[in-house]
């Protein structure tokens, strides 16, 4: 779509009346009527566009309700939650039934299915991963309902007339008028890459868990639940896990999974990308969780989740994934968080969240997914980041971001999702990365990206989403890794 005008508190009232019912034809999805303008027939739904809004999400389903507008789609996603009242990134409104032909790409409306994505074409801090993940499962069930491949011939920008492929393609195996369009959305910042990958299940479809293991037989793990609020489960040796058949929701709203570290017994520090792109932080301290009620906002701008670590009482250290989509680091040291006002940026290119762990005082060790799908590999030592300008590529095909461990000087641990959407794992020790050449296939089927920890020498907890979307878990000790298990909840 391509308008500019722009809708204000009328609109935002109207989606917040209808967003109580749900969808009957996709589950996650919202339902609020389109006025009736569409077609109840057409010639089978054979492909799927994607649209930016050039406006905003409230603003555009207010638009579609409005039956002077002449206009439709089957569904619109949200982008970026811009303030308290806005709603969550990646939330989904349905406005014409599937069995419907909405009225979005004038000749080509009754043979597609559309989606419209809240933002706009020249600007790229719209196109969410939030978005990406809510709209790629969109797109996948789409073409599951319609028996309709998933390769760019069937899902095309509003922009696809500009291709000469695609015209031709088109305009035999669909018949339709391949020039009637002249828009362009969305636009030259749209990652085809990554949307594609989420709809065939190669790419992080969610986030996942993170957990820290502060004494020996403690863990504890954090999870994205219902309205995007952080979840809290831990395991005590003796007792199990805890609460007993649930999780303790933290709140939040989270545009992210989160990031879990502890400095020592009873104290637990979370973190998570929040309303405008800002990190979040709230913490534990054996009594309450604080700021009581809400979260302390760090500031930044960052387009991933944030991991982190401790290699003290005291000492916090942060990384995410900001502009040029390079790694930033942010840390506490005790008193305040450094740079003051600001991150620093250590380099990389990445295509999902990074991960963080330190072996002790004056070591962080940090890993990414880059452009090449390979897992890289950035250290600071001796007052310095190493490998800034030129990170160690240590190989792999991955499909999600990695997590990191240490339980002790010279020991890492590293595990990705991979092939099949098993969990694989690679460590380094004595001064080498094993297995030499390669990963360990550790199983499971993972919908997410997975989080590692350690309670002590010969100890691995392994955790992940299912495709169930509960909790699985694994874990090595005495020299053999466990089955993995289901430890219940629904994670978003």
């Amino acid at each position: 779509m391509k308008r500019t005008r722009k809708y204000g508190l009328v609109a935002s009232l109207c989606f917040g009346a209808a967003a109580a019912n749900a969808s009957t034809d996709y589950g996650p999805a919202n339902w609020v009527a389109n006025c009736g303008q569409y077609y109840s027939s057409g010639n089978g739904h054979k492909f799927v566009v994607i649209h930016d809004m050039e406006g905003y999400y409230a603003s555009t389903i207010s638009y579609f309700q409005n039956c002077g507008t002449q206009a439709s789609v089957h569904y619109c996603v949200n982008g970026k939650k811009d303030s308290s009242s806005d709603a969550a990134a990646g939330e989904i409104t349905q406005m014409v039934r599937e069995a419907n032909y909405a009225w979005h790409v004038i000749c080509w409306n009754q043979y597609c299915w559309g989606t419209e994505h809240e933002g706009f074409a020249s600007n790229p801090a719209w196109y969410t991963d939030a978005m990406y993940n809510a709209t790629g499962l969109l797109q996948r069930h789409l073409c599951d309902v319609g028996g309709i491949a998933k390769d760019r011939n069937h899902v095309v920008g509003h922009n696809a007339w500009q291709s000469s492929a695609w015209r031709s393609y088109a305009s035999s195996a669909f018949g339709i008028n391949i020039t009637c369009n002249t828009h362009t959305d969305p636009g030259p910042y749209w990652d085809w890459s990554k949307l594609m990958g989420i709809i065939n299940n190669t790419s992080v479809t969610t986030v996942g868990p993170d957990c820290v293991a502060w004494a020996d037989g403690r863990i504890d793990v954090m999870v994205r639940g219902g309205g995007n609020a952080i979840f809290h489960k831990y395991y005590i040796r003796g007792q199990g896990w805890l609460p007993d058949g649930g999780f303790e929701e933290i709140g939040g709203d989270s545009a992210s999974g989160p990031g879990l570290c502890s400095w020592g017994p009873n104290r637990l520090d979370t973190f998570v990308r929040g309303g405008g792109d800002n990190l979040y932080h709230k913490y534990f301290n054996g009594t309450d969780w604080l700021p009581d009620g809400g979260w302390e906002n760090l500031g930044g701008t960052i387009n991933s989740g944030p991991d982190a670590c401790s290699w003290g009482v005291g000492r916090i250290d942060v990384v995410a994934r900001g502009g040029a989509n390079n790694i930033y680091h942010k840390y506490y040291n005790g008193t305040d968080w450094l740079p003051a006002g600001g991150w620093s940026n250590i380099g990389g290119t990445s295509t999902e969240e990074p991960a963080i762990c330190t072996w002790g005082s004056g070591r962080l060790d940090v890993f990414c997914r880059g452009t090449d799908n390979g897992l890289y590999h950035n250290y600071f030592s001796s007052g310095a980041w190493q490998r800034s300008g030129n990170w160690e590529n240590l190989g792999g095909t991955l499909t999600s971001g990695p997590d990191a461990c240490t339980w002790g000087s010279g020991r890492i641990d590293v595990v990705v999702r991979g092939g099949s959407n098993h969990i694989y794992h690679k460590y380094y020790s004595g001064g080498n990365w094993l297995p030499s050449g390669g990963f360990e296939d550790l199983g499971g089927n993972s919908t997410s990206d997975p989080s590692i920890c350690t309670w002590g020498s010969g100890r691995l907890d392994v955790f992940c989403r299912g495709t169930d979307k509960t909790l699985q878990h694994k874990y090595y000790d005495n020299g053999s890794w466990s089955a993995w298990e289901s430890l219940g909840g629904t994670l978003y």
